[in-house]
């Protein structure tokens, strides 16, 4: 049988709930991922739950915690949650002009993503380009940002030669 035919009762009652929030327009396209995030939850608990979500926050406040504090970095905003919105200063490119930093930002963005395997968002902060780390693995470590923090600055020092 199909996804569709496999639903129990406890996921069709979910959905008549969110047929009765959201709307129904919304809760069937809700509804195609609703039966794997159901069991993960009931696989791991609610404090198995919570335990990821922490991790994920920790380890957007670690992350924070450095490019905040480098100059080479710059941040857009504290996270609130699980993603870090930051990008490469002008500094580091050692370039005052905006549209030239974005440039820079978005081509090292499209260079780890296609040379690194690494990928980041793009996003827009009061008109300029920012980058987005999203961390919702919870096996990472400290150690794997602070990796990721070399790598960011030597693909950086790439970019900038070129």
């Amino acid at each position: 049988p199909d996804k569709n035919q496999r639903w129990t009762l406890s996921t069709l009652f979910v959905v008549g709930l969110l047929d009765a929030y959201v709307g129904p327009a919304i809760s069937k396209a809700w509804v195609t991922e609703l039966p794997a995030e159901w069991l993960a939850f009931q696989s791991l608990g609610k404090n198995g739950y919570a335990s990821i979500v922490d991790s994920a926050i920790e380890n957007a406040c670690y992350a924070y915690s450095i490019f905040s504090t480098r100059n080479e970095f710059e941040c857009a905003l504290e996270p609130e949650l699980s993603s870090v919105v930051f990008r490469l200063s002008p500094q580091f490119w050692e370039c005052t002009d905006i549209a030239q930093v974005d440039a820079l930002n978005k081509k090292l963005r499209r260079t780890l993503l296609h040379k690194n395997g690494i990928v980041l968002g793009q996003t827009s902060v009061k008109g300029k380009t920012f980058l987005k780390l999203t961390l919702l693995n919870p096996r990472l470590t400290p150690q794997h940002i602070d990796s990721l923090c070399e790598r960011l600055l030597s693909v950086g020092a790439e970019v900038k030669k070129v």
